[in-house]
């Protein structure tokens, strides 16, 4: 137990945290215990997650993650067949990723020749829009969107490279 008396000699460390957390409305400590069943929880509590980075907020709908950044991710898995990023002088790949529950997509990618509704890829879970998000594509009118279900695809047939620069939040 944590006391401020004159007569303690030693601090318990453990309960000295745990007093501070209440007190400061933040409690450090890993993903495992934030879940674990009677871990604490009340509204307006913030979770900083020491194993993962991440923050976490309670709210009446319980956990909700906040301050985060995935940093770029490169497509390697996510693109379906045919598919590739494209790099030339002007445009350096493509990538995409979750800042603070917004993703972002930027870049370009080429295929040798596509129809209208062809899928690019699939974003995972975790960077998908709860609705469909249609985006433009600055080459010839094009343009893309992204499906609920995380499928990037394109509005028209083409030939050439589609650049992209969309965020929808998650």
């Amino acid at each position: 137990m944590f006391t401020n008396t004159p007569t303690q000699t030693a601090a318990d460390l453990n309960a000295a945290r745990a007093f501070t957390e209440k007190l400061g409305n933040r409690i450090q400590d890993t993903a495992a215990n934030r879940t674990a069943p009677g871990a604490p929880a009340w509204l307006g509590l913030e979770w900083f997650e020491t194993d993962t980075g991440l923050s976490w907020l309670y709210t009446s709908s319980g956990w909700i993650q906040t301050l985060e950044d995935t940093g770029w991710i490169t497509p390697t898995t996510e693109f379906a067949s045919g598919w590739v990023t494209f790099t030339d002088t002007i445009w350096t790949g493509f990538r995409y990723r979750r800042l603070n529950r917004v993703t972002y997509l930027a870049g370009a990618v080429s295929k040798a020749s596509y129809t209208a509704l062809d899928t690019i890829m699939t974003l995972p879970a975790g960077f998908r829009p709860a609705l469909t998000i249609p985006g433009p594509a600055a080459n010839s009118g094009q343009f893309t969107f992204v499906r609920s279900d995380g499928s990037v695809c394109t509005a028209i047939t083409g030939t050439t490279r589609i650049p992209i620069m969309l965020s929808f939040p998650v």
